[in-house]
């Protein structure tokens, strides 16, 4: 039987930022392996840049060498569509189904 990979929210991701124990737990998670999609990502550095007031500089250090292990999810093609409005005709994000 194989054995399944973690998924990662972004709750996990922002432990990093917290009190010693829950970065430590964070990392040892992190370091075993999983997923982290592409939203998760997003969520995680807005909420650390935003909210939490972060500079990219400290940001940048709370991704460990041990998240390297962590696989990224690409965003489904089906919430990709092109954007009309946008004259450089780049794709943009939609919550359309």
């Amino acid at each position: 039987m194989r054995a399944s990979r973690a998924f990662f929210d972004t709750n996990v991701l922002l432990y990093l930022l917290a009190a010693e124990a829950k970065a430590d737990q964070a990392e040892a998670l992190l370091a075993s392996g999983g997923t982290v999609s592409v939203q998760v990502l997003n969520e995680f550095a807005s909420t650390a840049l935003r909210k939490l007031k972060l500079t990219w500089p400290e940001f940048a250090r709370f991704w460990p060498e041990s998240a390297r292990r962590v696989t990224l999810s690409p965003l489904p093609s089906r919430f990709m569509k092109r954007d009309s409005r946008s004259r450089s005709g780049t794709n943009s994000l939609s919550t359309t189904r």
